[in-house]
């Protein structure tokens, strides 16, 4: 693997990105000690403070004021020699504030995929969550809920309906949730695939396992009019690949409500204890994959439905499992379906360890192996806790940076491990939907949802955090959206909803359904302090205003100023420039005061970060003089570059990567 700068920065583009250069050296200039070497090696060692001669450029600091054609020769072979120098090649290890890319052949990977010639595109796909697995927060009407029907989930309802005559619910809302309208308004909506989750007891019977207590359709499995076969077909009908998806093995997975049973205890009543210990369990499950692979079968050669593009072995295994042990299921799991489908696209979910499996497929005996990664913004304390309304927006700010600097986890995952796909995900950074988590904690997160579903601010950074994720997503093999569509009484109560009914999202404008490309390319727009007390312009443009080809992107004034110096040979300084008119929405193009422009703050951020490495590799050269004089003297630097209009309220900073692994779907 090779980490590179990105392509997008050029001496006429890297003006616009002196934010994310001046970050970069914050972290970067800190790492291995400090130091990086040349290879082949030369006899030196270099740092921040001393670059090799021949990079024009003596240290990091004068790059600020270098040529730019210099400037982007310096990034290159900085960002190189860093990762060259680096042991552990891990998912950050070409993390530069996504100025850099991992390349190992495998850029773009949905082009080279056995169904590129169906859809032409990344994956863009919805759950179908909800229909064949029931989850109580995607269907608070289906049922009454809870402790006085004793109903968590589809294991309890299936225990419990006889006692209230209510079975017949389960099987008329398999048959008249989902129509053929619903697939048929996905492809309007630009999707090519869905992932159709389904429990391990639809196909037990056929291999002479007993479902039992759960339902189970009138029909048979090979019967043409089987409620999974209907959907299926729909999907087919309107032009939609399936990616069929074990959502629920037996005995549970995970002890989640969305393997269908649940319980108090996943520690204890999942795959760790009952399951991946378990012989029958493991037994189980693999046959019931190979009943899954024989309908497949049944599909394509007596009902002429071929469109399911990829099996899916289980869903989210326990987070705490033995990997080793999952990766030994994962080869029994995949020899049963192969021997009844030999070149059937297989999906393994990465039990949120996606780092963990570069070594588990390293000699792994099969191919055409796909990876399957979860990424959720609210579930974790230090995702959603927020307590005010200010909090709130610098919250969906930071989560909005956090997506794009998913790309170096992400293509780690492909590179070393197998090409991704971000099969669920959402748009909400809170966990606000009733009955979601069932270990929810208040922190105040919920408090102004309201608010905020009639604030035009909330529009624009929903929509911002979407195509973030989006983009993110497709520059591996694509996404699939959790979910499709809630029942109608969370649909028209929750005020939530739009951020998990894919439909609804799209209603409220918070997906463009042309799904722009390089939503990436600027920062999120940094205006959700209380401008009140502070002001903060705008520092770039939201992405879903950035032409979709980003040669179309007119430069502002100065910065064709400063081309024109670069031509003639002269220095062109770097400067803090606002984003093109054209990309802002009319916003004129101006130039932003040191004092209050988020990239300054950012800068001094970076600043600071460097200070730390700076007092090591001051050390270094001094003949050891005590840090403590060395500090001093570097503290009372800052203080003649700080504004005094900088303050604590002004966070801009966001760590390099986050996965959220709390309750997910």
């Amino acid at each position: 693997m090779i980490c590179r700068l990105d392509p997008k920065v050029t001496a006429s583009t890297i003006l616009d990105f002196q934010t994310e250069i001046g970050e970069l050296w914050g972290g970067a200039c800190g790492r291995n000690r400090g130091v990086f070497i040349l290879e082949p090696a030369d006899g030196k060692t270099y740092d921040c403070g001393n670059l090799p001669e021949s990079w024009g450029i003596p240290n990091v600091g004068s790059l600020l004021s270098a040529q730019p054609a210099k400037a982007v020769t310096a990034l290159t072979n900085y960002i190189s020699a860093v990762y060259n120098s680096t042991v552990v090649k891990g998912p950050s290890a070409c993390d530069f504030n996504a100025l850099a890319y991992l390349t190992c052949g495998r850029e773009e990977p949905w082009r080279t995929v056995p169904w590129y010639n169906k859809i032409k595109n990344p994956i863009r796909a919805v759950n179908i969550g909800g229909l064949f697995v029931l989850e109580q927060w995607i269907l608070p009407g289906f049922v009454t809920w809870g402790e006085e029907t004793g109903i968590w989930d589809q294991y309890t309802f299936s225990s419990e309906c006889k006692k209230m005559d209510i079975c017949d619910q389960l099987k008329q809302h398999w048959e008249t949730w989902y129509s053929a309208d619903d697939f048929l308004q996905m492809k309007k909506f630009g999707l090519n695939t869905i992932r159709l989750p389904v429990g391990y007891w639809y196909f037990a019977e056929r291999v002479g396992l007993n479902p039992a207590p759960y339902l189970v359709p009138d029909q048979d499995l090979f019967d043409a009019h089987h409620p999974i076969t209907n959907v299926i077909r729909w999907a087919d009908e309107a032009g939609l690949q399936v990616i069929l998806d074990l959502h629920g093995a037996p005995y549970s997975q995970n002890g989640l409500d969305n393997s269908g049973r649940m319980t108090d205890d996943p520690n204890v009543h999942n795959w760790g204890e009952t399951w991946l210990y378990d012989e029958t369990a493991i037994s189980e499950t693999v046959q019931i994959l190979s009943s899954m692979a024989l309908y497949i079968k049944f599909l394509s050669e007596e009902q002429d439905l071929d469109n399911v593009m990829m099996l899916e072995l289980v869903n989210e295994p326990w987070v705490f499992l033995d990997m080793g042990m999952v990766r030994d299921f994962y080869i029994l799991a995949i020899s049963s379906v192969r021997a009844v489908l030999p070149d059937m696209p297989i999906l393994l979910h990465d039990s949120f360890h996606g780092d963990m499996w570069a070594m588990m497929l390293k000699y792994f005996p099969f191919d055409n192996v796909y990876m399957d990664t979860h990424i959720y913004h609210g579930f974790n304390p230090s995702d959603i806790a927020s307590d005010s309304y200010q909090a709130d927006k610098q919250k969906m700010y930071v989560h909005e940076r956090m997506s794009c600097a998913m790309t170096s986890m992400l293509r780690y995952e492909t590179c070393s491990a197998a090409p991704t796909i971000t099969g669920e995900f959402s748009l909400a950074i809170d966990n606000c939907m009733d009955a979601i988590d069932r270990k929810f904690q208040n922190y105040g997160q919920c408090d102004r949802i309201a608010r905020r579903s009639t604030d035009p601010w909330w529009k624009d950074h929903i929509r911002s955090f979407a195509h973030r994720q989006m983009d993110v997503y497709e520059r591996e093999l694509g996404w699939s959206f959790w979910t499709y569509k809630l029942d109608k009484h969370a649909e028209t109560t929750a005020e939530s909803a739009p951020l998990w009914s894919f439909r609804l999202a799209v209603k409220e404008g918070y997906i463009d359904t042309s799904y722009p490309p390089h939503a990436c390319r600027y920062d999120p727009v940094a205006d959700w302090q209380d401008k009140a007390s502070t002001a903060t312009p705008a520092s770039k443009p939201a992405p879903d205003s950035a032409p979709a080809d980003e040669g179309a992107v007119s430069k502002p004034k100065l910065a064709r100023e400063q081309d024109a110096k670069t031509e003639a040979g002269e220095d062109a300084d770097l400067v803090l420039l606002a984003p093109p008119e054209e990309a802002t929405g009319g916003r004129a193009p101006q130039r932003m005061s040191a004092s209050t422009s988020p990239g300054w703050v950012l800068f001094l951020v970076s600043v600071a970060a460097l200070i730390g490495a700076g007092v090591l590799l001051a050390h270094r050269y001094t003949g050891g003089r005590p840090l403590s004089v060395l500090t001093t003297q570097l503290s009372s630097a800052m203080q003649a570059v700080l504004p005094s209009s900088v303050h604590r309220g002004q966070y801009e900073t966001v760590g390099d990567s986050s996965m959220p692994v709390g309750t997910q779907c």
